[in-house]
This record gives structure tokens, sequence and C-alpha cells, in this order.
């Protein structure tokens, strides 16, 4: 399976994220590794599954706060070209997944059932 990416917003229009302390726009849109967790905190026999930051593999990871979880969220996949300013992971490419909603507890994302 490709990497996985959770992207925070919705995508940009012209496949180009926007650096706004910097004001310029970045190689591609920006994304955070994605972790599957859903052996961990979703009962087996769920249709669901469950994702958080990969933190391990985020350098950027200091940016994620509870404003990026104002936005929609969504499981994404696509060509890493690069890394951002905050050190997020940049990709081309960019198909949705899934889309994933946060639930009342917790700092991970969910999948949206269809």
């Amino acid at each position: 399976m490709n990497q996985l990416y959770i992207r925070f917003g919705d995508l940009p229009e012209n496949g180009k994220s926007w650096d706004y302390a910097r004001g310029i726009e970045l190689e591609g849109i920006s994304v955070y590794k994605a972790k599957d967790i859903t052996d961990r905190i979703l009962p087996t026999d769920t249709d669901k599954t469950a994702w958080e930051v990969d933190r391990v593999h985020s350098r950027g990871h200091a940016t994620i706060d509870g404003a990026l979880f104002d936005r929609p969220a969504y499981l994404v996949s696509g060509d890493r070209v690069g890394t951002g300013s905050d050190g997020e992971t940049l990709i081309e490419h960019v198909e949705i997944v899934a889309q994933l909603c946060k639930p009342q507890h917790g700092n991970h994302l969910l999948q949206v059932p269809e």
C-alpha cells in the first residue's frame, strides 16, 4: 500500500499550499504522515478505521494543535515532492482516500462512514 497522509483543510485548487509565515507558495500540498491505530482503539468488528499523525515521522508535529482539528480532515495519498518550512511533508498528485472526523475525545481521527 502507498504511504497515506492526513491533510487538514480542503485541498487547494492550484495543488499548492501557502506558507503564511513566509508569504510564499509551497512545492505541493502540506500533509502529515498517517499512522493506522485502528487495532489500538476500535473494536475488531467495526468497518471504520482510526488514524493519527505519525509524530515519529513528522518533524512538524509542533504545529499540530487544536486549531487544525477545526478544519476538514482527509486521509490522502500522493507523490512526495519536498518538505515544508514546518517540517511537514509536501505531496502532489493528491487523491482523497477517505474523509476523517474528530471524535468527542482523543487526538485521533476516524474515517467517516460512506
